[in-house]
């Protein structure tokens, strides 16, 4: 938020976070191997926020904070 006010007059950057949540990968199982990965979202579940980002529909948004879950 802090980086998309200082940059607030060039719109050819943008600053946003996403924040994913507990998923099932295999990073999250490294670092949680006791943890039911099974009760976790695939990655696949939570894509839908990351497409977003990337597509035209967001172009204007900066500053954001996405959480997935």
């Amino acid at each position: 938020q802090i980086l998309a006010e200082e940059f607030d007059k060039d719109s050819s950057i943008r600053f946003n976070c996403i924040n994913p949540g507990a998923v099932q990968t295999k990073m999250r199982k490294t670092a949680y191997p006791l943890e039911n990965s099974g009760e976790l979202l695939k990655p696949e579940e939570i894509m839908e926020k990351y497409l977003w980002l990337m597509s035209e529909a967001s172009y204007d948004s900066t500053g954001k904070s996405l959480d997935c879950q």
